[in-house]
């Protein structure tokens, strides 16, 4: 091999290896270069230089308190790009910012992949005290609204790896009830009480589509929502969710 063969290796190993790392933050929303390390499979100076190259480049920034590392300005640019270039995301996002001044509380859209609930996009409240779910975050599916949904909507294979992602050491977390299966099957929509975020409540119904399984729940503090009403809730949810999947429907999914 010669030097310009390895040089355009090297650089290209260097790539996947940032790539590789700006991944890891679908997990979680913040890293110590350690972690990402180990994370990796790298040592920390190599980690150190990546995420060098990123902070230069406003990929990531750095905490001034903790040291740790999250996600820079220059993806949430990325984002605006791809969201401008793409059908099937703009009208999520259209149909979602509807829902949530309709609502005033924060909207999420969810999907299911290998065994998680990913959260692809989210619309968050303006109010001064709103829940907020963070789009790019992976979560087991426990007993949450959504993870009613998800459940129910899945096969048996699919269900023993939502079982296994949860993992011994939440070998006791709570899982639905046959009862919160009953209720979705009559209403077609469900409903939480700080299952995934103390003191919040969430409704949520599917996104039917031929591609993926998609969840769209609006999550908001519990004493406005009961203000609110979580019956009139779940009706503007359906309605969003129904007028969302007829407007997709004639895209390919991309979330």
């Amino acid at each position: 091999m010669n030097q310009f063969s390895t040089e355009r290796q090297n650089k290209n190993e260097t790539v996947a290896r940032a790539l590789a790392l700006l991944s890891l933050y679908r997990k979680r929303p913040e890293y110590g270069v350690r972690e990402l390390a180990r994370e990796l499979d790298m040592s920390v100076a190599v980690a150190q230089r990546i995420v060098n190259a990123l902070c230069e480049y406003r990929f990531l920034i750095q905490l001034k308190t903790s040291r740790r590392y999250i996600l820079g300005p220059a993806c949430l640019e990325l984002a605006f790009g791809f969201k401008s270039q793409d059908n099937f995301t703009r009208i999520c996002v259209d149909h979602m910012e509807r829902l949530r001044d309709q609502t005033e509380e924060s909207v999420a859209l969810h999907t299911y992949r290998g065994g998680l609930r990913l959260c692809v996009l989210e619309s968050e409240s303006r109010q001064p005290i709103r829940h907020a779910m963070r789009a790019g975050l992976s979560f087991p599916i426990t007993n949450g609204a959504s993870d009613v949904i998800i459940r129910a909507s899945v096969d048996d294979e699919e269900l023993a790896l939502i079982e296994s992602r949860l993992g011994a050491a939440e070998s006791a977390a709570p899982r639905p009830t046959v009862e919160d299966f009953k209720a979705y099957a009559e209403r077609g929509w469900t409903t939480s009480d700080g299952a995934r975020s103390p003191g919040g409540i969430a409704v949520a119904t599917r996104v039917t589509h031929s591609d993926a399984i998609y969840v769209l729940s609006v999550i908001g503090p519990r004493e406005r929502m009961l203000a609110t009403g979580i019956e009139k809730l779940a009706k503007q949810v359906m309605a969003a969710a129904y007028s969302l999947q007829t407007a997709l429907e004639p895209y390919q999914a991309t979330l």
